[in-house]
């Protein structure tokens, strides 16, 4: 690496080239090897940025702003996947309760941290003013949907009760944090800014008080203005979203080539990017909005997988360069505050979320479970902290910034821990009924006592073809491409009362279906998150009839991972096809050109009504 940085100093490779090549190649490193801890990629990646910065133990890129056009595309890659995973169903399941417990625990925490942050800042210096504390307060209050949602897929927990309202909690704060993006700008002429990027006071401290008083009639016309300006903005691209979108992705889908649609839809994310930044919007706003539009298609699953792989790298280079900003000296000799921040930050979240989700109807042991999940900041904190420290808004300063970044830091490396504490410690608890006002009958229950499910089934082998039988439970089934043979296999499994759920990559056969009532999925079948969708987590069986060879061979490995003890019965052409579909997890292969043979020795057979006759010997 130290090669690297010669190189970019003597011109021969670009220095964001070497700083991008250096952060990968660290961020791969160590969250490879604090992977063995158990810790999540996004802490792994702020870590990795802490080291490698210019505060940092080794000091591998001095300049995190030559990465700054990477970061940016981070974040709208970032947003947009974020927006592509809102699913209104999941909150409108329990609309009210996640409502309550969004907008109560978001209210109450942030008027606590709003006090605190003032306060503790104000005893070790001049302290932030009044909308910069509330910036850190407003951070605070988000929650990790990264880090929780992994957690929680991992522990095959979305699909329970306490899963299903963290998702939706965190569905609401994702939408509250785009709100507070748009209200950065009048936050910063609060703070005393005369005009964007311009500081009042030259060399002035951001978050220190003013020098040149504020108009506040000035600062309210502004904030109109602002307003009206944001809701054209939105109102214009939820309109050309909603009616040009789908039909473009549609025709991209029509040409079977994922990438086309991996194109589309990211140059749709870049655009409204683009569109929002034009106006002074922040463009992780209009990444969102198209992310959160196209969510509402059929191709928001197979989007997902396609643009989530591109996310993941320049998300570590967007987590790298945000851990950059911690100073390890600094870290170092206020270690104690940042644990103590970092508790207080973890105790008073968890309280005021947990309790909120007791009154709002939920059980004890429920209420434990969500409020321990959500305690933490998240992914968001760090996009709204890094806008707020932004020069042309200059509500914090990069050494406060550090400081919030190691407490977020701290805050999201024992997420996966407490999880797991909260959830021993439930199996000890007795079951906490509901709140005395909240219906029995209408409330959420989830006993902790309740008695463990029983294992799964062991994983059917080649010479066990029959699926263990699943007493009062309606079997499910998978099946990959809608053709001849996948039409055959739905009906035959319909006449055995299995539920089945298609997946497909025509768009036209998924609209027609789909209006028929059948369960269909757009995307391809080796999709990791495609197969998520179609409910492998509870599936007892995967059909694979497409003819792609490598889309076969892919979807068995992935289908394995994600659920071991799945029954996998692929359609092969050859027979060496169907030798290595069995390496990669396949239970069961039908082999075309076997399939032929038969067929065709019996219509012979039949047609010389020679059913049994012995061989004629060759003639000589």
């Amino acid at each position: 690496m130290s090669l690297l940085a010669s190189g970019a100093a003597h011109g021969d490779i670009s220095p964001m080239f070497a700083n991008l090549l250096t952060i990968l190649l660290a961020a791969g490193v160590v969250s490879i090897a604090l992977a063995r801890l158990r810790l999540a990629t996004v802490p792994a990646y702020l870590i990795t940025g802490a080291i490698i910065g210019p505060g940092g133990l080794v000091t591998l890129v001095r300049n995190p702003a030559e990465v700054q056009a990477v970061s940016d595309l981070a974040i709208i890659l970032l947003m947009f996947g974020i927006g592509l995973h809102m699913d209104m169903q999941v909150v409108s399941r329990s609309l009210k309760q996640v409502t309550i417990i969004t907008l109560g625990g978001f209210l109450a925490t942030t008027t606590v941290f709003w006090a605190l942050a003032g306060l503790l800042s104000g005893m070790h210096g001049p302290g932030l003013s009044a909308p910069s504390a509330l910036v850190v307060a407003f951070a605070l209050s988000m929650s990790s949907t990264v880090v929780v949602l992994r957690v929680y897929m991992n522990r095959r927990q979305l699909g329970h009760v306490h899963g299903r309202l963290a998702l939706g909690v965190l569905i609401l704060q994702d939408l509250i944090a785009i709100v507070l993006l748009l209200i950065l700008p009048p936050l910063a002429r609060w703070n005393g800014l005369v005009e964007p990027g311009v500081v009042n006071i030259e060399g002035a401290v951001p978050g220190s008080a003013p020098a040149i008083p504020v108009d506040a009639g000035a600062v309210a016309v502004e904030m109109l203005e602002n307003a009206g300006i944001a809701i054209a903005v939105v109102a214009a691209v939820v309109v050309v979203g909603k009616f040009a979108l789908p039909r473009l992705l549609h025709e991209a889908a029509r040409l079977k080539s994922p990438e086309v649609l991996t194109v589309v839809s990211t140059a749709t994310a870049l655009g409204a990017a683009a569109l929002t930044q034009t106006v002074g919007l922040n463009i992780a706003l209009g990444a969102f909005l198209a992310g959160f539009l196209l969510s509402s298609t059929p191709f928001r699953h197979q989007l997902g997988g396609q643009v989530g792989a591109i996310r993941d790298v320049f998300g570590a280079v967007f987590f790298t360069a945000i851990g950059m900003s911690v100073d390890l000296a600094m870290l170092w000799e206020h270690f104690g505050t940042v644990l103590m921040g970092t508790a207080g930050l973890l105790a008073i979240k968890a309280v005021i979320i947990g309790a909120l989700c007791w009154a709002s109807g939920s059980t004890g042991n429920v209420a434990l479970k969500v409020g321990v999940a959500l305690c933490q900041a998240g992914e968001f904190s760090i996009v709204l902290l890094a806008a707020a420290e932004d020069p042309s808004i200059g509500l914090i300063d990069s050494e406060t910034l550090g400081f919030l970044i190691a407490m977020i830091v701290v805050s999201l490396i024992v997420t996966p821990g407490l999880i797991h504490l909260a959830a021993v410690i439930n199996t000890r608890l007795p079951p906490i009924p509901t709140a005395p006002w909240c219906r029995a009958e209408s409330a959420t229950h989830e006993s902790a006592a309740s008695p463990p499910s029983p294992p799964p089934p062991a994983a059917p082998t080649g010479d066990s073809p029959m699926l263990p039988a699943s007493p009062g439970r309606r079997r499910h089934a998978i099946i990959g491409g809608f053709g001849l043979v996948g039409r055959a296999v739905a009906d035959e499994l319909r006449k055995m009362n299995v539920s089945t759920t298609i997946i497909e990559m025509n768009p036209a056969t998924v609209a027609r279906q789909a209006g028929l009532g059948r369960s269909i999925v757009f995307g391809d079948v080796a999709s990791v998150e495609v197969l998520e969708t179609a409910g492998i987590d509870h599936a007892d069986l995967l059909i694979l009839t497409v003819p792609d060879e490598d889309s076969q061979l892919r979807a068995c490995q992935a289908a394995r991972e994600l659920k071991p003890d799945i029954f996998i019965i692929v359609r092969t052409n050859y027979v060496s096809q169907g030798i290595v579909a069995a390496t990669r997890g396949a239970n069961g292969v039908v082999v075309e050109e076997m399939a032929t043979a038969e067929a065709m020795e019996k219509m012979v057979r039949r047609v010389l009504g020679q059913t049994a006759e012995k061989p004629v010997a060759p003639p000589g």
